[in-house]
């Protein structure tokens, strides 16, 4: 149930302010930033909750849920058919999603690791078999996490080679694949013991790992044939404009709406350098 509240909250922020959220994220990335030094903040006082708070809420932020819902619906984002409401909903929003995402997870990893990640230092014998492995997981997520979440920033995408963005962003899969994995061996045992609640998280994130990565090879398949016509330059740069964290979609509808818009922008600019009158020893593209 904690899952599907999560999932509940992650399309109601969609749905809400998904157009918000595209145009000024900056006030939600604060929000969540608030939320997560809140819970930081609460698990090394050992702040005790009420029972509602502690079954409802903490779970939600603390325990990685809300990050969890969040990253499903980036994941699945790609699997969505070119111009079907869903792809025309979560594409434009897929960076923002994640960065939301990072911030949460961060926080999670930052709560339990004063738990398990010391354990693991210093008393790893403690720990079971699964747990142990979840935590070796969830360093190596971090350490792919970190270096996605912060180019997916557009101030510091900007300052990279599309290419070398590019090349970087393949390593988001490696991220949601450990993702799943970390979530499946926490939870695994749980279903098999047969408490509610822990076979749909395995379902779902199981459904969502295999979405993402499906759209990924299709997405390969399809950015590789339009780099034939287009030119590997042109996917490339459209990839440096697409947003960050998930591999961007390259294919159909969004491959041709960049070159239409680079052609009209190609167009527009030697329209301005000779209409300027500045040819720089017959060079009109050496205006502006």
């Amino acid at each position: 149930m904690v899952l599907l509240v999560s999932l509940a909250l992650a399309l109601l922020l969609v749905l809400l302010s998904g157009k918000r959220l595209r145009t000024a994220p900056g006030p939600f990335y604060l929000c969540a930033a608030l939320l997560s030094l809140a819970v930081v903040v609460c698990a090394f006082a050992g702040i005790r909750f009420p029972p509602f708070v502690t079954a409802w809420i903490w779970p939600v932020l603390a325990r990685g849920a809300l990050a969890g819902a969040l990253f499903v619906l980036v994941m699945v984002a790609g699997a969505f058919p070119n111009g079907s409401m869903g792809a025309r909903t979560l594409m434009p929003i897929r960076a923002p999603l994640s960065i939301l995402a990072g911030i949460f997870t961060l926080a999670h990893n930052v709560a339990y690791g004063k738990t398990y990640f010391v354990a693991l230092f210093t008393d790893a014998a403690s720990l079971s078999a699964t747990t142990l492995l979840a935590a070796v997981c969830s360093i190596g997520m971090d350490l792919v996490m970190l270096p996605l979440w912060i180019t997916s920033f557009p101030v510091v995408r900007k300052k990279m080679h599309a290419k070398a963005w590019k090349r970087l962003q393949r390593w988001a899969y490696l991220f949601y694949a450990l993702l799943c994995l970390h979530i499946l061996l926490l939870t695994i045992p749980n279903a098999l013991r047969g408490r509610p609640g822990y076979g749909l998280t395995v379902f779902v994130y199981t459904a969502a790992d295999t979405a993402a990565h499906a759209a990924a090879h299709a997405a390969a398949h399809a950015g590789a044939d339009a780099a034939t016509h287009a030119g590997a330059d042109t996917t490339a740069h459209a990839a440096a404009h697409a947003g960050g964290f998930p591999q961007p979609d390259l294919s159909g509808r969004y491959l041709q709406r960049f070159r239409r818009r680079q052609s009209w922008d190609l167009r527009g600019y030697h329209r301005i350098c000779y209409d300027s009158g500045r040819h720089h020893h017959g060079h009109p593209h050496h205006c502006i």
